[in-house]
């Protein structure tokens, strides 16, 4: 038998429509935040549950009487556009005319508005799609909407929900896009009747950013104002510096519209190459202002997908706008030299070549330039170049100017004369002989004692390991970044940072919470975390408790770090909180296994934060202590984030390499 086709019920209709459109709580945050920025809201006031399931949004916009507020509740009813060509120039956030009524679909609703120059305003109840009531009531002028019991009549739905905790952060990480792109507008956000943060109307752009993305961006900010055709592009970057792990920093706007424009990060990441350590993304806050014409915001129903008439030409200059910003601040290297240099130097005259350049090679050029055939025979002839004279003409002093004038050298063409017996060992010049006898490859170990020195113990040159291996530090090469050491006849070079983080980590591990010696801060330093960071920052309190950082809330949402670890006392505290805040981002309320991972994070990333740092000088007495701790601690020599602490070059492979051995 064939299956009976029917038209499905409106309510059903609806609910299936709100599957498109209210996803989880942070989707009704974002459908009617921007419904009373369209309204010319000037103040926003976000109340939520601790479920995430009742939300609140109150807002001084311009209200609705009766009738209107009768229509706003129908499926496709919006006060945005009339015809198909306002498609084309659509300004405002809403405009498809399905949010309110897909929220009815799926929760208890409540409306109160009222216009400014009303005497009574309206109330509207609804539930499941249903109209119940509708009354004049007394309500302050703008708009109130109450949103209870959220998904109650589809379970499916409510099932998928993520914790608390997630819901609850999705929906603060809404509200900082809204108000990002609206600094002239008040936004504040309660949960559970505590105010999570509060915003005043009329901030600056530069503040609103610092306010919502805390301590990471305060002195990181880098303006920008780039103007090309008919785009202009405005907002902040921040040095490399503040970059994070993931891609969740990167705030972009169309118009004035939150957009998640994956396309356009490619051009970004592109603007700070060889400014960036890998898998480490910039943090920014750009509006892009185009012509209405040239973008579609009408992909999906949440809007907050585009297209691009011409989208190589907005990622070309989204890409001109973070470069010159960079460049003009001096971040990215150029070769560009001052116009008034490259005009002196064009007018410089061409130094003549020296008397002895011009008399040999005229010596040559007349013998190869000549039809004469010269043999073995002939070769022990005189070659017609004054050897002597040359000579003489060599050693002269140089005039004033030119390149040799500024150091005496050693007299390199007659030590070439001279016969191996009668040669000099050494050849004086005006190095000291610890710089002569230094390779130029190897900078010579600081003798300045650094913050490290205090937590290394004198080490013997050499010292034995139960193998019968040992290690002997050399010195540091490459900007201070590796540490070459002798191990027998081998060769062993030590990434400094990755083998103090080695180190670090392991004592972290073996140490259990209560050895672990804390140091009260004299001058408690402050960490303001992101808005969206602060319900995470909560659950991390406790983990980072049991590795001696000690943090306290205060009243306006900073925490002040009362101790720290008195074995890292060199721990950057706000990049390792950083590090675990973005880590946690993703996750779930923590539980039993969570937390065991939660903890090994924070230990990797105190170990990391608290390391020496590639460049930074270290004594000998240093490098031999650090070498002596990572070999006491053994096998596997790699940092814990899986990169080699140390590389050995075996003689045998060094003989091969010079050719001294098949």
């Amino acid at each position: 038998m064939l299956p009976t086709v029917q038209i499905l019920p409106q309510t059903l209709i609806n609910q299936i429509a709100a599957g498109e459109v209210i996803v989880r709580p942070a989707s009704v945050i974002k459908e009617l935040v921007e419904n009373s920025l369209d309204a010319g809201a000037t103040r926003v006031r976000v109340e939520i549950s601790q479920d995430a399931r009742d939300i609140t949004i109150i807002d001084n916009g311009c209200g609705m009487d009766e009738t209107n507020a009768r229509i706003a509740i129908l499926r496709h009813s919006t006060s945005k556009i009339r015809t198909f060509d306002d498609l084309e120039r659509i300004s405002t956030r809403g405009f498809r005319g399905e949010a309110v009524a897909s929220i009815i679909a799926v929760s208890r609703f409540e409306l109160l508005t009222q216009p400014h120059d009303a005497l009574a305003g309206t109330r509207l109840i609804a539930a499941g799609g249903k109209v119940e009531r509708v009354e004049s009531c007394g309500t302050a002028p703008g708009t109130t909407l109450h949103v209870r019991d959220l998904f109650f009549n589809t379970p499916a739905r409510l099932k998928f929900l993520k914790s608390a905790a997630s819901e609850f952060g999705a929906a603060v990480e809404i509200l900082t896009q809204q108000a990002l792109s609206r600094p002239d507008v008040g936004f504040a956000i309660v949960r559970a009747g505590e105010v999570r943060f509060d915003l005043p109307s009329g901030q600056t752009p530069q503040q609103r950013v610092e306010s919502l993305l805390g301590s990471a961006v305060h002195g990181m900010l880098l303006p920008v104002e780039f103007e090309r055709g008919d785009m202009k592009i405005t907002g902040f970057i921040c040095r490399p510096e503040a970059a994070r792990k993931d891609r969740r920093w990167q705030y972009l706007q169309i118009n004035g519209r939150p957009i998640a424009a994956r396309q356009l990060s490619h051009p970004i990441q592109q603007a700070y190459q060889g400014l960036l350590m890998k898998q480490r993304f910039p943090v920014l806050v750009l509006n892009i202002e185009m012509n209405l014409a040239e973008v579609d915001v009408n992909v999906h129903p949440t809007k907050e997908e585009v297209r691009f008439e011409d989208e190589h030409k907005v990622a070309g200059t989204l890409y001109r706008a973070v470069n010159q910003t960079l460049i003009s601040n001096n971040l990215v290297p150029t070769l560009e030299g001052k116009p008034e240099e490259a005009a002196a130097e064009a007018q410089r005259p061409t130094p003549s070549p020296a008397p002895v350049a011009q008399d040999l090679f005229g010596a040559f050029r007349d013998k190869y330039n000549s039809a004469e055939v010269v043999t073995s025979a002939d070769s022990a002839k005189p070659s017609g170049v004054d050897w002597a004279n040359a000579t003489q003409r060599f050693n002269q002093p140089q005039p004033a100017g030119s390149s040799g004038a500024a150091s005496p050298r050693p007299n390199y063409l007659t030590a070439a004369t001279t016969p191996y017996a009668q040669r000099p060992l050494f050849v004086q010049t005006t190095q000291s002989p610890a710089e002569s006898i230094q390779p130029p490859f190897l900078s010579p170990a600081s003798t300045q004692p650094t913050a490290f020195a205090s937590s290394i113990p004198a080490a013997p040159t050499d010292f034995p390991l139960p193998e019968g291996v040992f290690l002997r530090a050399l010195a540091q090469v490459a900007d201070n970044t590796y540490i070459l050491a002798a191990s027998g006849d081998d060769l062993v070079l030590i990434d400094q940072h990755a083998a103090h983080e080695r180190v670090l980590y392991k004592r972290l591990c073996n140490a259990q919470p209560q050895q672990i010696a804390t140091q009260p801060q004299l001058i408690p330093l402050v960490f303001n975390p992101a808005a969206s960071d602060s319900e995470n920052l909560v659950a991390l309190l406790p983990v980072l408790a049991e590795t001696g950082v000690e943090m306290t809330r205060q009243p306006d949402g900073s925490y002040s770090i009362d101790a720290l670890p008195s074995d890292l006392d060199t721990l950057d505290v706000e990049g390792m909180l950083q590090d675990s805040l973005d880590d946690l981002r993703q996750r779930h309320e923590p539980g039993p296994p969570a937390l065991e991972l939660l903890r090994e994070k924070v230990r990797i990333y105190a170990a990391c934060h608290a390391a020496i740092k590639g460049g930074q000088p270290l004594s000998m007495k240093e490098m031999q202590g650090l070498l002596r701790d990572l070999l006491e601690i053994g096998p596997p020599f790699r940092c814990p984030h899986g990169r080699p602490a140390l590389i050995v070059w075996k003689k045998d492979a060094l003989d091969r390499m010079f050719g001294r051995r098949q």
